[in-house]
């Protein structure tokens, strides 16, 4: 055997094939050896012949081997084993490559042969001897051993090694122990050469339909008389092939396509029709395709596997009754186990099916709508490199909204084995769009999503969308989508900051206490009830570094000296907003009055900047007016999340995001601005000068508010002592 396996794998053979495992055989006459082989290049297998000279004990060895390479050379057929390769070594050695397959009586001894299978191969082979006796020609050999059955269960023709014409059938008196007593007819038994014709194929035939039922080993000729052991409706065939006289056997060319055996098998009806697929129409291929799925859980699996996968795999990209081709599949998975399912449908079929981003769309929403049949199998690198960018595409099909819908709901499947670019910043650039969708209900689960694949994205990521998102459901005219954004908040409160809580998050949700909907306002009652929490934590730690802490310089001082100041602070900007206002040369002396110029100006609103008070605020409630999908603008800054691919400049539909023309508005400046617009603050008064133009730090502000306090405080109380540096402040009188 290693010889063979250097002549197989040597350069100078050039079959290109390498030998594996050997394959057991019954038959004990056989000249040749059985091996399973792969072809080097496209790693398809094969079933390998090999003849080895000096091991044979048969007479004319190497004759009968090469009559049988050259036999299988030239008869091409369906029904015949298919012939690859050969080649012929200077000792006479012989290797021959075919298709896959194994003998018959390999499955027969190991109890594995399918009962539903015996009538289409007991066609396939009956088809093939036709076939060779429309040629005068003889097989001479028909047994459980020279028929092969391939992956797909279709049984083929082999060992033709004393095949010959009907002319010189006297010539298989020297080899005629090549075939197995159990099934030579009785012309042979006794030796009347003169009689030999193509019945004695009919007889053999006979004897295969017995030895495939046969519950025992058929080991000898007295066992044909067992007729109980076929099924009854065999019985009639099986008795017209074993007549003893031979011009009274039936002709398999006539007889056996006709016979109820086969004509009652839906399994060969099935085959046949499979066949012929390419010469039916449409309206018949769609209603066999109808019909299969009540089939195909009764076929033999091998036949499912390896000849209707295919053919299903094909329809479906083909768009060929691909729904029911889809369902039948599917009907595969519960009689596999895992692995089996990997090996069979995962990576030959549905990798490629996921992958194609041009199937129709009805094709791909069936794909999606059992996604989570196929999604565990697929490994990280099969995902990111392959499936995701083919599965954006459903994301941005503006004619389906299904698909679109399916899409977002379906990638949480695949969710974990994304890697970062395609987590982090192309699948949110995604999810930015489809929050202002035109479909409520795909901007209600995309924002559920959001809230579930929170955890997997990354800390930076998590700080850009998150809030801004949830913000932006919040004002979402449809109340689900609103309950949504919620509930996203609770779902995510430990990824929130602690000072975005009270300057952002609160604020948008206290009018939702109000809502229209009794569903919104009862979770936004909840959701309060677990951010307020968050806050009162912080605050009581804040508490407890203040008094603990080390006093600050500014108390230093007396207590009397933080009041003046704060009174300092507050006179300022009461005199600022008066017309008219008393003096007095003494701080404590005489009677001073500060009245304002309108009793309709709150001093409390010009010491914030807001200007005139606004008495006509009443509590927001959406869902009222706005019936479409929410307004885009940039004042929550979701929309300005990094976008791998930006909207071109052409512009878009109302509900696409609206990027921001200048680079250097960064994602902050746009949260900020998301939570003046969801406040809806009262005007700003343009005479206010309390709102910096120019953006300052908190320390730069609160030295500007002190030195201003210092200067109002002077004017106030008089004079005050000089600086030991520098000029002498106004107010301070010269001596």
């Amino acid at each position: 055997m290693q010889y063979f396996s250097k002549f197989l794998s040597g350069s100078s053979s050039g079959l290109g094939y390498t030998p594996g495992d050997r394959i057991e055989q019954f038959d004990t006459v056989s000249i040749w050896e059985l091996q399973h082989g792969k072809h080097k290049e496209t790693a398809k297998d094969a079933l390998i012949f090999t003849f080895n000279p000096a091991k044979s004990h048969q007479a004319d060895a190497s004759k009968l081997a090469r009559s049988a390479v050259q036999k299988l050379k030239t008869l091409r057929h369906p029904d015949v084993l298919k012939f690859m390769a050969s080649e012929e070594a200077a000792d006479g050695s012989i290797v021959l490559v075919t298709e896959p397959a194994i003998p018959l009586a390999n499955l027969i001894r190991n109890r594995t042969l399918d009962a539903s299978e015996i009538p289409w191969g007991f066609l396939c082979v009956a088809r093939a001897i036709c076939f060779l006796h429309s040629t005068q020609s003889i097989h001479g050999r028909i047994c459980d051993s020279t028929i092969y059955v391939t992956p797909g269960g279709d049984w083929k023709l082999a060992g033709f090694e004393i095949a010959a014409p009907v002319s010189g059938a006297a010539a298989l008196q020297s080899a005629v122990n090549l075939q197995p007593e159990t099934f030579r007819c009785p012309e042979l038994v006794r030796g009347m050469w003169n009689q030999i014709s193509q019945g004695i194929d009919s007889w053999a035939l006979g004897c295969l339909l017995y030895a495939c039922y046969a519950k025992s080993t058929f080991t000898s000729p007295d066992q044909l008389r067992n007729i109980d052991a076929l099924p009854a409706i065999a019985r009639p065939l099986y008795q017209r092939l074993l007549a003893s006289n031979p011009m009274d056997r039936i002709s398999a060319e006539k007889d056996v396509e006709s016979s109820e055996f086969v004509n009652k098998s839906k399994y060969v009806e099935t085959n046949l029709f499979l066949e012929n697929l390419a010469l039916k129409d449409t309206f018949e291929k769609e209603a066999f395709f109808n019909r299969l799925p009540s089939l195909i859980e009764r076929m033999p699996r091998a036949c499912t596997l390896n000849k209707l996968l295919p053919l299903l795999s094909a329809n479906i990209e083909g768009g060929i009754s691909a729904a029911a081709s889809f369902s039948c599949i599917l009907k595969l998975k519960p009689g596999m186990n895992d692995s089996e399912f990997k090996l069979n449908v995962i990576e030959p079929y549905a990798l490629a099916w996921y992958s194609n981003a041009t199937l129709d769309r009805s094709i791909r929403i069936e794909l999606l709508k059992h996604f989570n049949e196929f999604a565990p199998f697929f490994d990280e690198k099969s995902v990111n490199n392959q499936i995701f960018p083919a599965y954006t595409t459903g994301f941005q099909d503006t004619q389906s909204p299904a698909l679109r819908d399916l899409s977002v709901k379906n990638v949480l499947l695949i969710s974990d084995r994304l890697n970062d670019r395609n987590l982090n910043t192309q699948l949110m650039s995604h999810f930015a769009k489809l929050q202002v969708d035109p479909e409520a209900a795909i901007r209600t689960n995309t924002t559920v999503c959001l809230s579930k694949l929170a955890q997997k994205m990354s800390e930076s990521a998590r700080a850009k969308v998150l809030v801004p998102a949830f913000l932006r459901a919040l004002k979402d005219p449809f109340p689900p989508a609103r309950t949504a954004g919620l509930v996203a908040y609770k779902t995510c409160k430990m990824f929130l900051s602690v000072n975005e809580v009270p300057t952002r998050v609160l604020p948008a949700i206290m009018p939702l206490l109000l809502d229209g909907n009794p569903d919104v306002r009862r979770d936004a009652f909840a959701c309060i009830d677990e951010l307020l929490p968050i806050v009162r934590s912080k605050a009581a730690e804040m508490d407890s570094k203040s008094s603990n802490g080390a006093p600050s310089s500014n108390a230093s001082g007396s207590s009397s000296t933080w009041g003046l100041q704060g009174f300092s602070v507050l006179s300022s900007a009461l005199s600022s907003s008066t017309s008219t206002t008393k003096q007095t040369d003494s701080a404590f002396g005489g009677n001073h009055t500060v009245k304002p110029a309108s009793p309709n100006v709150s001093s409390v609103h010009e010491l914030s900047g807001f200007g005139a008070k606004d008495e006509s605020i009443t509590p927001i409630e959406y869902g009222i007016e706005s019936k479409g999908a929410i307004e885009d603008k940039d004042e929550d800054g979701w929309g300005d999340f990094m976008d791998p691919d930006p909207i071109s400049a052409g512009g878009g539909s109302s509900s696409d995001i609206s990027f921001p023309s200048k680079p250097e508005v960064g994602l902050e400046q746009a949260f900020s601005l998301s939570a003046a617009e969801m406040n809806k603050p009262l005007p700003i008064n343009p005479n206010s000068n309390s709102f910096a133009t120019v953006k300052q730090s908190n320390s730069a502000a609160r030295r500007k508010a002190e030195k201003k306090a210092d200067d109002d405080w002077g004017e106030l109380l008089g004079p005050s002592k000089p600086k030991p540096r520098g000029a002498p402040k106004l107010g301070a009188v010269r001596r």
